[in-house]
């Protein structure tokens, strides 16, 4: 391509360089000239797109006729004139391009990270529904209430027991968000219309956890062991939940606490051989057939132990997502309300469920 070039630039300066000495000859002026010129142009082409010239020739010669009109109006009185053009170059968009490359664009967006684990998903915790905002429970007592068994006396009449009970009552919360968004972003961001009712489930889940585990954290007794590994503690904390006649259904703990559980060496504790802390190729981890879960709504350095069915989640209705065009001055200034909310609220049946430390 670029000896096509050379040869289209040669025999179009010979033309020119003829063109010229008729003109002085013919004493033409600067428009009959340029007429020539123009039909010379026409008849050899445009340079292909795909040559190293980083101006078609005839954007150089127009350039050219301008940079030198005081020369050519000479023509006539004998005259000659050197047209120069540039020289060819590589093309590159800082050189070559007027605007913008073409770029193109994901309509997937770089999402924040998920929360693996909710509230919700602790195991042994349930979700209860409720036809109306007020759900009540039956406490039983901590004593058995009156008398207790005991061998009966030939003749005599034999133990009787009573059992209290204390009428508890929950009452929901509504637990909800919105925001407002204009009609004219939705329809030219097209995955707007997916991302923030999946945007609204993260951030709700995210308080709703963290509403949970601060109830859980004010109403649940600590414990103080004397053992410094952690991997020590926790199965001292399993026991004291067993002590309490509760089966423990998870260790829930912070990120942290879970690397250090997997990074204690057997030296590091008294346990033989570390049998008590089992995992998985998942990741998934044990201590003593109890899962380890994290939770990253979990204060620092802070884990629950205990039997988390007696820690029920009480729901009059689940998450709704909605958009709602009518709100407001929506309408005057095209705006879409997109609202998220849930009528819930935690019930803890028994307040030696677990432990807290």
């Amino acid at each position: 391509m670029k000896n096509e070039v050379a040869a289209i630039d040669t025999k179009t300066s010979q033309l020119i360089a003829e063109l010229n000495e008729d003109a002085k000859k013919k004493g033409e002026t600067l428009g009959e000239l340029s007429e020539k010129v123009n039909s010379v142009l026409a008849n050899q082409g445009k340079l292909k797109a795909e040559s190293e010239a980083t101006e078609s020739f005839n954007t150089q010669f127009q350039k050219a006729l301008a940079e030198n009109f005081d020369q050519i109006k000479n023509v006539s009185k004998g005259n000659t004139v050197k047209f120069d053009i540039k020289a060819v170059g590589d093309m590159t968009a800082a050189n070559n391009l007027t605007g913008n490359a073409v770029a193109t664009y994901s309509l997937d967006p770089s999402l924040r990270g998920r929360r693996k684990v909710e509230f919700r998903d602790i195991p042994g915790v349930s979700v209860v529904p409720s036809a109306t905002g007020i759900w009540k429970f039956y406490l039983n007592n901590s004593t058995v209430g009156e008398g207790s068994f005991g061998n009966q006396t030939i003749g005599s009449a034999k133990a009787q027991i009573d059992y209290d009970f204390t009428e508890t009552t929950v009452t929901v919360n509504t637990l909800a968000g919105f925001t407002r968004i204009a009609k004219q972003m939705m329809r030219d961001l097209p995955f707007m219309q997916g991302f923030l009712p999946n945007e609204l489930r993260e951030d709700y889940l995210r308080a709703e956890s963290n509403s949970f585990i601060n109830t859980l954290m004010a109403g649940t007794s600590s414990y103080s062991t004397t053992a410094s590994v952690y991997a020590e503690k926790c199965i001292e904390w399993i026991g004291a939940v067993y002590g309490r006649d509760y089966t423990p259904t998870a260790i829930v703990t912070t990120a942290q606490n879970w690397v250090t559980l997997l990074n204690t060496k057997p030296a590091d504790y008294s346990l033989p051989g570390g049998n008590a802390v089992g995992i998985n190729a998942m990741g998934d981890v044990t201590i003593a057939g109890v899962p380890v879960v994290i939770s990253n709504n979990m204060t620092t350095g802070k884990t629950f132990v205990g039997d988390f069915t007696r820690v029920k989640i009480i729901q009059s209705s689940g998450l709704a997502i909605q958009f709602f065009e009518q709100d407001a001055d929506n309408v005057t200034k095209n705006l879409v309300t997109v609202r998220a909310e849930a009528d819930v609220a935690l019930a803890v049946l028994r307040s030696d469920w677990g432990i807290y430390a």
